[in-house]
């Protein structure tokens, strides 16, 4: 194999790199404004400080490998009866080498390098190739399964009173970050879970304001406190002008309940359907997906350690 250099990509290179992942990832959007998506992704605060381009170049220079590494805040598990630890750690997306370029192993060098450099024990990423790839380096994966619901049937009860208001980002924040550390505690050592941070949900948001704008359509709000039966609980569903459908990015609950008050956020929208990920609960599955969890230590990182099918599809 000839001499492979393994470096960040400058602005020029991660914009051509743009088009490239258009052709496999632009889905429903056009390719042109894929790229277009990605440099307002990147030019987000939260892009700017915490998300850095790596290639894999051969000796003439070309990139034949790329991914993004994108900095996050993790709740990790100490052990029973200790205090839930918070790490810094990484999200790899977009993986990808040019078809004329690929069954060389120049993936597996790409990551072998990244994980040589990185300074963070707990890492996640989302495989859309399958996870056999990516066990390699110790990549465990969490079954999550993408569930479309129509809103007509998720309708509650007409016996059902659910109080419902729209809530700030930074509200909606505290609620989850505090709902995720308890769902954590008595749980064994090295359970590993997003730590919820404002930039970084909103910049979740921002492709869905790009696809707004796209569409020339306002982006309501996406953030919801309901009361039912006595109890709050916290949502975030968003609309996608896109598909034209709404897409769920956080729910505190497995409750029909739940996807009741959901459902009739969505159909003030206009919309018939919405989407969620989870591990296993109600609606037509219409995708099944590996989001994949490491580790680095002594202890040996688990499948059912990656304690978070939601926000699956994170870039």
């Amino acid at each position: 194999m000839r001499p492979l250099y393994f470096d960040k990509a400058t602005r020029e290179e991660r914009n051509h790199l743009s088009v490239l992942r258009a052709g496999a990832w632009a889905k429903d959007l056009p390719p042109n404004e894929f790229v277009k998506r990605n440099q307002v992704l990147y030019s987000h605060p939260f892009g700017k400080k915490r998300i850095e381009t790596y290639v894999l170049k051969d000796s003439s220079g070309t990139i034949v490998s790329s991914m993004d590494a994108l900095q996050l805040n993790f709740f990790m598990t100490g052990g029973l009866d200790k205090p839930i630890l918070e790490k810094a750690g990484f999200l790899i997306a977009s993986v990808i080498t040019p078809i004329d370029q690929r069954g060389r192993g120049y993936a597996s060098h790409l990551l072998d390098e990244f994980l040589k450099i990185q300074p963070w024990d707990v890492g996640v990423l989302h495989s859309d190739v399958g996870p056999a790839f990516y066990e390699k380096w110790g990549f465990k994966k969490t079954e999550a399964k993408l569930y479309e619901v129509d809103q007509a049937v998720s309708q509650p009860p007409t016996s059902m009173r659910i109080e419902m208001k729209s809530i700030d980002l930074e509200s909606f924040i505290h609620h989850i970050y505090e709902l995720r550390k308890k769902q954590m505690v008595g749980l064994p050592e090295g359970k590993l879970m997003i730590a919820p941070e404002v930039e970084f949900w909103d910049w979740q948001i921002e492709r869905f304001r790009f696809y707004s704008k796209f569409k020339g359509i306002r982006l309501p709000s996406p953030y919801f406190e309901a009361q039912l039966a006595g109890e709050y609980e916290y949502f975030s569903v968003v609309q996608n002008s896109v598909t034209g459908k709404a897409e769920v990015l956080w729910r505190d609950s497995t409750r029909s309940e739940n996807l009741a008050a959901i459902a009739s956020v969505v159909k003030d929208w206009g919309m018939k359907h919405f989407s969620y990920w989870a591990n296993s609960t109600q609606g037509k599955v219409i995708q099944e997906e590996c989001p994949m969890g490491w580790r680095r230590g002594k202890i040996k990182f688990l499948a059912e350690d990656f304690l978070d099918p939601q926000l699956c599809d994170w870039w």
